[in-house]
């Protein structure tokens, strides 16, 4: 795989834009949701990946391999979106304009009001590797839609709200 990588690598570098097709292309759904998570809208999650993208193109004979090439990418992919909050933060806000509706009161600097929907079809295949403890330990009882376990496994069982 490394070999492989490598001979990649040096294509893309040579300026073969299939080479870096096939070198970024297994990480970019999980940049796509790592950028929506960042930014909290599916069309900045996208403009920040192709910012990503553009710069990993540009800076890719600056890739030194000490670490894997994902996380190259998902460092330039993190500075991309702490950049794009930056510049939106210097914008003036947009006056509230939709009549007969009050904006809802801020509850605390930086909190994300609405959390924009990702499209379902876009996170099939975007992370094959289970998160966290419980994908590892699989479904517990009491967890099943409208429900959750609270306090590990000594607590009991409550409905959502």
């Amino acid at each position: 795989m490394r070999v492989v990588t490598a001979d990649l690598i040096s294509r893309a570098r040579a300026g073969d834009s299939d080479a870096f097709r096939e070198l970024t292309e297994p990480y970019l759904r999980e940049l796509q949701v790592h950028c929506y998570r960042m930014l909290g809208s599916f069309q900045d999650a996208e403009d920040a990946l192709q910012n990503t993208l553009l710069a990993a193109w540009q800076s890719l004979g600056a890739f030194e391999g000490r670490a894997s090439l994902r996380t190259w990418l998902y460092r330039i992919a993190t500075n991309r979106c702490l950049d794009a909050r930056r510049a939106a933060s210097r914008r003036p806000a947009k006056e509230w304009d939709v009549p007969g509706v009050e904006p809802p009161e801020p509850t605390r600097l930086g909190e994300v009001v609405w959390l924009q929907p990702f499209p379902g079809a876009l996170f099939e295949g975007a992370i094959e590797v289970p998160l966290g403890p419980e994908a590892r330990r699989g479904p517990r009882a009491g967890t099943g839609p409208g429900l959750t376990c609270r306090g590990g496994d000594r607590g009991g069982v409550r409905p959502r709200l």
